[in-house]
């Protein structure tokens, strides 16, 4: 009887043991979401401070690149270009490179043609189509595109691309590359969002500006917008969009706030025209803190004589005019950024004085293909990227790994839940 009696003692807790960690399980996920709705509470009464990004230290990037004494130059009226990958799966980019080299005060010929690799001049690839899958497969197992069998001493690879280093889904394997033609300051081909430069002091003596005496405040009707279709960026701007709102009026257009305005494949810059001009504000807030990343969302704006509200490193600060945005960082909190906001709204003179700087401005209409191509008439020192991804790495931005892009997913669906 004892027996059967711690039989039945045994089974019972057996099957309680499974209860008990269900129960410890549930407490733990209630627990979780209280705190969540606690911190949510407690962001409707302080307000949310974005935190600032790091400041790059580094200014020094000589030690990725190897210099060499002979370069193998050749002196022709006419060099050839192969583009050996795709523009984000799309070969138009070959047309789109041909016509940008057509009216080049240099010469080049422009090809995807493979068969033509020993006759290159300069090998052309994009960073984003380097690699066979992106996003999360592309963080836990890539693969390398299929890359030319051979070189030529003469040849420059060189790699473009406009997006962020956390984009560049693989690894760079060492000397691939000779030249960088992206949006940093210090690669081989500066290759930045924007035509606009600043003057010489030569060139601002013979300067032909005039000045636009339209009052461009006057032809506003609406207050603020901003149009965003990463929904899961690094930089989490959607914080910042939602406790502006808290104090003025924000219009939210793109994917992630589910209010299109522009079906795919039309250029920003047009979608931007029809939808967006009509606004004093446009809050070009970028995905990440990339260092010298100042994309198209910020220049598009102030072609658009509206004044871009911008969350910027200092260091980025240096790539754009002075006095021509409004940067979250430079506000105690958000509250006093809609202040500041509504103050320029309400006063023409203060509104005019953002766009004071095109008088020191120039639009440089060399672009970034012709000059590519006038850099391969030139007679450079070869080199080449010893390290190309301790370079990539640099910044004050990080590259995507597969732990970021799921901590990132759920964290914008908490945010979505109204949890965060």
């Amino acid at each position: 009887m004892m027996v059967r009696s711690t039989m039945f003692s045994r089974m019972l807790n057996g099957r309680r043991r499974p209860q008990k960690i269900c129960l410890q399980i549930s407490m733990f996920i209630c627990t979780v979401l209280l705190l969540l709705v606690i911190h949510r509470l407690y962001l409707e009464i302080a307000g949310y401070v974005p935190a600032k990004p790091e400041e790059q230290i580094n200014r020094s990037f000589e030690k990725y690149i190897t210099r060499y004494e002979n370069n193998h130059w050749r002196n022709t009226s006419v060099k050839n270009v192969l583009v050996w990958t795709p523009f984000f799966d799309s070969w138009d980019w070959v047309n789109t490179v041909r016509s940008s080299v057509a009216s080049c005060p240099a010469k080049c010929t422009v090809t995807s043609d493979r068969s033509t690799l020993k006759t290159a001049d300069g090998i052309l690839f994009h960073a984003n189509d380097l690699w066979k899958y992106r996003g999360l497969i592309g963080t836990l197992n890539n693969v390398n595109i299929e890359m030319p069998k051979t070189r030529t001493p003469n040849q420059v690879w060189a790699v473009l691309s406009w997006e962020p280093m956390t984009f560049m889904w693989g690894k760079i394997k060492p000397n691939t590359f000779n030249w960088t033609m992206l949006y940093r300051r210090e690669s081989s081909v500066y290759n930045p969002f924007t035509q606009w430069r600043k003057m010489t002091p030569e060139e601002l003596k013979h300067s032909t500006y005039v000045e636009d005496k339209t009052d461009h405040l006057a032809e506003k009707t609406k207050f603020a917008s901003t149009m965003v279709s990463n929904c899961f960026d690094q930089a989490k701007r959607y914080k910042i969009i939602r406790e502006l709102q808290r104090y003025v009026k924000v219009d939210n257009f793109g994917k992630c706030s589910g209010n299109i305005i522009c079906p795919a494949g039309v250029p920003t810059t047009e979608c931007g025209k029809q939808h967006l001009r009509d606004y004093i504000f446009y809050l070009a807030f970028e995905n990440s803190f990339c260092r010298d990343y100042v994309s198209e969302k910020y220049w598009n704006a102030l072609d658009r004589n509206q004044i871009p509200i911008i969350a910027a490193p200092k260091f980025n600060l240096e790539t754009i005019p002075p006095n021509s945005y409004l940067n979250v960082f430079d506000f105690p909190d958000i509250k006093a950024l809609a202040d500041k906001m509504k103050e320029i709204a309400n006063n023409a003179t203060l509104f005019k004085s953002f766009f004071a700087w095109r008088r020191y401005y120039r639009k440089d209409e060399i672009n970034i293909y012709c000059r590519f191509c006038m850099e391969l008439h030139a007679n450079r020192p070869a080199q080449s990227y010893n390290d190309m991804e301790a370079w990539v790495q640099d910044d004050m931005c990080y590259k995507s790994t597969a732990w970021s892009l799921v901590s990132g997913f759920f964290e914008r669906k908490l945010f979505d839940l109204g949890l965060l």
